[in-house]
């Protein structure tokens, strides 16, 4: 079957990585990684935006660890259901599913960081969690 650019596709719809020009494999290379830099960058806020938590939500460290409890509890509560959801329906709209997870984590942070609400704040951290199970 061919599909769009006169470019081979396998049964399932995949296209294999030899198959693609090089500015085709050039530019979904990209995409790729530019999404895991994103999704890392905003892993490697949690530290920093714990520390400002307490100060504005004035609450202990040990309330403030909530945020890295709710972020690694996701990991622990959704990797089986990630892995079954892969396997049932396949990568692509694995990472469809977590693109829609972290953008609702994200929308939802927007009227929670407004009212300054922490409990929120640990509602919304698994959200964003859950997309890197489903797209790992």
């Amino acid at each position: 079957m061919v599909g769009v650019g006169g470019v081979e596709r396998l049964p399932d719809g995949y296209v294999a990585p030899q198959q693609l020009s090089r500015g085709q494999f050039i530019y979904a290379y990209s995409l790729v990684t530019s999404l895991f830099f994103a999704w890392g960058f905003a892993y490697g806020l949690l530290d920093s935006l714990n520390k400002h938590f307490q100060s504005v939500f004035n609450i202990s460290k040990t309330q403030s660890t909530f945020m890295q409890v709710a972020y690694f509890g996701a990991y622990f509560l959704w990797a089986p259901w990630a892995g079954a959801f892969m396997r049932k329906v396949g990568y692509k709209k694995g990472i469809y599913l977590g693109l829609t997870l972290y953008s609702l984590g994200a929308i939802f942070y927007w009227p929670v960081a407004v009212k300054k609400s922490y409990p929120g704040f640990v509602i919304c951290m698994p959200y964003i969690t859950k997309r890197i199970y489903v797209t790992n």
